[in-house]
């Protein structure tokens, strides 16, 4: 794959749509200056998904939300720089584009989609809308670590929230533990608790014991405490802050039996 900044020529044969997300993709690479390997781990979206996004490769239509973390991750970077990003408006209708049907595959009189052949369906091809169309298809690129399997979800019901502890990507968590995509959720949770900001992991341990999801805070805890000596202590720290002593408790007490092994 082409270094930071360093693209191949997008093939002719791209629709207009799949050109525009490639370069809106692209544009947000640019503009943070991170490689795609360090998005996809601030972001938690698979470094697959982004070079096959940044080169036109994807043609199925692609939820905007679940490119919101990595538009927020280069936004965020590429502020930092003083560069200026794509609006998340712009971004999101090029995400909403994608496989809606070029000017010429329409019916100037009706409208209708003129037929171009056998549709995906009758040619066996998977649909989209499954966990393998998720922003979040599996755990990063690159990182060799144990499979964690989540604990299967309880019910919605048993989901209500105690106090209003805002996460940022707590609708996407919800989102894959609803559909049973534990798989990718498990993916998130590992991220974020072992590789984003210390003050993020607390306030998604807060966040998941906050709305009943206890073992998504196990799973957070448990990966907070494998993380470098100085940011459990920023995580602890965070934690105490926010008056979560049963989460600070339980991370340290973990920390403190991972040190001992």
């Amino acid at each position: 794959m082409p270094q930071r900044h360093e693209y191949l020529e997008l093939s002719d044969d791209l629709t207009p749509q799949q050109r525009a997300l490639a370069e809106a993709v692209r544009g947000l690479a640019s503009a943070s200056e991170l490689s795609y390997g360090q998005l996809a781990k601030r972001s938690y979206v698979s470094k697959s998904l982004i070079g096959d996004l940044a080169s036109g490769k994807r043609k199925r239509r692609i939820d905007p939300e679940n490119l919101r973390p990595f538009h927020t991750a280069a936004s965020a970077e590429a502020a930092e720089r003083g560069a200026r990003a794509m609006a998340w408006e712009e971004f999101s209708a090029c995400c909403t584009a994608l496989g809606e049907p070029a000017e010429s595959e329409v019916c100037g009189e009706c409208g209708a989609k003129r037929d171009s052949g056998p549709s995906e369906r009758s040619s066996g091809r998977r649909q989209s809308g499954g966990p393998a169309d998720s922003a979040v298809d599996g755990a990063v690129s690159g990182r060799q670590e144990p499979r964690v399997v989540l604990p299967v979800p309880r019910p919605r019901g048993d989901r209500q929230a105690r106090a209003d502890v805002f996460w940022p990507h707590m609708p996407l968590l919800k989102g894959y533990l609803d559909a049973g995509n534990l798989e990718n959720a498990t993916s998130l949770l590992r991220s974020v608790g072992r590789h984003v900001p210390p003050e993020e992991t607390a306030e998604a341990i807060a966040a998941c014991a906050s709305a009943g999801l206890e073992e998504a805070a196990e799973m957070l805890l448990q990966q907070a405490s494998a993380r470098d000596s100085r940011e459990v202590l920023k995580v602890l720290q965070e934690l105490n802050r926010a008056e979560r002593r049963t989460e600070s408790d339980a991370l340290l007490g973990l920390a403190l039996a991972g040190a001992g092994t």
